[in-house]
């Protein structure tokens, strides 16, 4: 059997579209080194498994029986993988020629590095993000209350950098990382489901001796948010943050957290509620209105609640 070098898990869910197109992009110009693509469906309502196991009949296939988060699905994959390295692929992306071997070459002269990645680029090709600092009270406040977005509209995201760095944490729409250091800190967390999980994950790498490292011009396109609604959305990151405070800066923040977004959105209820007289605004509005609810509820409620 030949050895994998490099292992691809893309995680699925009700966009097969976004998936097909992802992987004919790595077939376009595959990986100089022997690989492997796992793909994890979420339980998809649309058909996906048959539909991307029939137009790509070379990829392993793992079909969950329930929808485990984005989270969940890459820890599938990786315990499925037998590569030295694994690439977690957001479906949703499109990989530019050499990008995969760049990453590669790298954890190979850099034993030090537990993962590696690089920038993400609009459609357009606009800057989208690169690598971010881990989040404290002051950042996560500039994030909801969106007066980091008045310094550039990437916030938190920081600006490119012009050279290769160490750095705290990237998205993991495109990242690849070695092994060893996925399965000594015992994969990705799964009670995130989606959003916090990669920083946390990249955040238990360095305090296991782990570097991060960002490659300023590695480039991935990356669509982004193609699975939930921009409400359900904003719950599920505001449940990240929580989580994140809870575990790794201590009751007393995690507190403070709270205690911010629950003021933040009892601030929004007004204004929502006015539109919400307004015939023209009234979907919009009461969109608004249980969507703010429902993040001063989970606020509330002393615990993490279940996805």
């Amino acid at each position: 059997m030949p050895v994998i070098d490099l292992s691809i898990v893309i995680v699925n869910f009700n966009t097969k579209d976004y998936t097909i197109q992802s992987i004919e992009s790595i077939h376009k110009d595959p990986p100089s080194v022997a690989y492997e693509i796992i793909l994890v469906d979420n339980a998809s309502s649309d058909g996906s498994a048959g539909i991307l196991a029939a137009k790509f009949p070379g990829i392993a296939i793992i079909q969950s029986e329930e929808n485990v988060g984005i989270a969940g699905g890459n820890n599938l994959g990786i315990k499925a993988a037998s590569g030295r390295f694994i690439l977690l692929l957001n479906n949703d992306t499109i990989v530019i020629p050499g990008s995969i071997d760049q990453t590669v070459e790298f954890l190979e002269s850099h034993p030090e590095a537990g993962g590696v990645g690089g920038n993400l680029v609009n459609p357009d090709g606009s800057f989208q993000s690169g690598y971010y600092n881990f989040p404290n009270l002051g950042r996560l406040f500039l994030i909801t209350t969106k007066i980091g977005q008045l310094m550039h509209d990437y916030y938190p995201s920081n600006p490119r950098a012009d050279s290769i760095i160490e750095v705290d944490w990237m998205s993991t729409a495109f990242m690849t990382f070695r092994r060893e250091a996925l399965f000594g800190i015992g994969l990705v967390d799964e009670q995130y489901f989606i959003y916090s999980d990669e920083s946390d994950l990249q955040l238990r790498m360095r305090k296991a001796g782990w570097k991060i490292y960002y490659l300023p011009d590695l480039e991935t396109i990356h669509f982004g948010g193609r699975s939930l609604n921009p409400w359900r959305r904003r719950r599920l990151v505001y449940r990240g943050y929580l989580l994140f405070f809870t575990r790794h800066r201590g009751a007393f923040q995690a507190m403070l957290v709270r205690m911010m977004f629950t003021i933040i959105c009892l601030l929004k209820l007004p204004f929502w509620i006015f539109n919400y007289l307004l015939p023209a605004r009234r979907n919009l509005a009461g969109e608004e209105v249980r969507s703010n609810w429902s993040i001063i509820r989970m606020c509330l409620n002393p615990g993490i609640e279940p996805v």
